[in-house]
């Protein structure tokens, strides 16, 4: 969500452009990550994929680069966010990092405590960020929380391509990460030809 309003931000309406592009890249990743799971049929995903056709080193290398290393920095740059926006609001915080290690240690807490509860929690977080995602949508067409007035001859005036939207299409990609997450549960699928290629689409 962050990601997206940050492209918008940079580019301004023209940052539809770049999330077009990367829909389509991300269409075929989606549907090569599909074809590639029914081809090996077996968890693992990207190890999996990479150990059949290159062996069992690149296959090590590309899961730790793909997504150990990805998590990492991926949770300390999200945990500095959190710290940054509370700061913003919340000056009295700001310089602080309490906030951060604190959030840090609750989700180590209910990993620990087991998969069950950590699913569940994560299925609440996920629904909570759809309907946030939804509402501010809703609200942003329609003016509902705040009203304003706006011509689409202001839309079109702040279309600039000029302004390095097209670099911006790395950024947009980050949108639609996740589609292959799927790939592992070909194993448990009862018709995976169907219930492993939709999915990833569709996401």
């Amino acid at each position: 969500m962050v990601l997206m309003l940050q492209g918008v931000g940079i580019a301004g309406s023209a940052f539809i452009v770049p999330l077009a592009i990367a829909w389509v890249l991300a269409l075929c990743y989606a549907a090569s990550f599909s074809e590639l799971a029914l081809l090996v049929p077996r968890a693992g995903s990207l190890s999996a994929y990479t150990e059949v056709a290159l062996g069992h080193f690149p296959a090590i290398l590309s899961v730790f680069s793909g997504y150990v290393v990805v998590a990492m920095f991926a949770l300390s740059a999200e945990l500095l966010l959190v710290n940054f926006l509370l700061g913003v609001l919340y000056p009295a915080v700001e310089g602080t990092h309490y906030v951060a290690f604190g959030i840090l240690g609750v989700f180590t807490v209910l990993n620990l405590l087991g998969i069950d509860v950590f699913a569940k929690l994560q299925n609440l977080l996920a629904f909570a960020m759809v309907v946030a995602l939804t509402l501010l949508g809703v609200s942003a067409l329609t003016g509902g929380f705040a009203p304003h007035a706006f011509q689409a001859t202001e839309l079109a005036a702040g279309f600039n391509l000029g302004e390095g939207a097209f670099t911006l299409i790395a950024l947009a990609i980050w949108g639609y990460v996740g589609a292959e997450f799927v790939c592992p549960l070909v194993d448990d699928a009862r018709r995976p030809e169907r219930y492993i290629r939709a999915p990833c689409t569709w996401a």
